[in-house]
């Protein structure tokens, strides 16, 4: 099966599910907060809203 780009797909499950490319830059959070002088986030709605749901 070939591996797609999730272009224009604000879905993460069905990222997860549906085998589209996805890089999980979790581990980059703490190295983003600890070395910026200055944060900017760009989150989709449903995203911001299924990570903070996971709380």
């Amino acid at each position: 099966m070939q591996t797609k780009l999730p272009y224009g797909l604000s879905d993460f499950r069905r990222v997860r599910e549906e085998n589209y490319y996805y890089i999980d830059k979790t581990n980059f959070i703490a190295k983003i907060e600890n070395d910026a002088d200055f944060l900017f986030s760009c989150v989709h709605e449903d995203l911001a809203n299924h990570l903070l749901s996971q709380c």
